[in-house]
């Protein structure tokens, strides 16, 4: 029996390492799908992901919601990706690799500064499925019609910062939840509780 528990705890001790180093194999999402944006003009604004190499982004998993209500998006419009036989969801697929840059237009020029959500999900090659993603920029409207300017927020700044119209309610665009740790990503979390649920086989 005394020589069980250590056969135990190195097998535990293994099994730990393995996940630590298919951890480490893996970038953050906001490495693997670095998200950048910019006004093309006083109403429409161009959405860019770079997608690191042995990764790619789902073309039915962009979105791109708007608050407060008061600013209404137009339709995202996305070009067409490549079509493969994805073994997560078993079908066929719209993927992005490399880069994809789409657009997005205000029904009327913003008269005040208001928060842009992007939404996004992707995978590895090597197995990794990420959950869901939501980005945020905070976007304000360039004096005498000129370019609106675009800030990507970090996490615990997306949370934290409301953009509040006199009178007027805000919408609702799936927040980010707050927590201790606002500044770093749930799949940073939850690799190091060793919690790789998300992986495919």
């Amino acid at each position: 029996m005394k020589r069980f528990f250590p056969w135990v705890a190195a097998a535990a001790w293994v099994l730990l390492a393995g996940f630590a180093q298919a951890a480490d194999e893996f970038l953050e999402p906001e490495v693997a799908f670095k998200l950048s944006g910019r006004a093309l003009d006083g109403q429409r604004i161009e959405i860019r992901f770079d997608v690191a190499p042995g990764y790619y982004l789902y073309g039915d998993k962009f979105s791109a919601e708007a608050g407060p209500p008061e600013v209404r998006l137009g339709p995202l419009q996305v070009p067409k990706g490549k079509i493969k036989f994805d073994e997560t969801f078993q079908k066929d697929v719209e993927t992005f690799r490399d880069s994809v840059t789409m657009t997005v237009a205000l029904a009327s020029p913003a008269t005040a500064p208001f928060k842009l959500v992007v939404g996004n999900q992707g995978c590895a090659d090597k197995g990794l499925c990420y959950p869901p993603t939501q980005r945020a920029f905070r976007v304000d409207p360039g004096p005498g019609g000129a370019p609106m300017r675009l800030a990507l927020l970090s996490e615990a700044q997306a949370a934290a910062w409301m953009p509040v119209v006199a009178g007027a309610g805000i919408a609702k665009v799936n927040e980010v939840a707050t927590s201790d740790a606002a500044d770093r990503s749930g799949f940073s979390l939850a690799l190091e509780s060793k919690n790789l649920l998300w992986v495919a086989s």
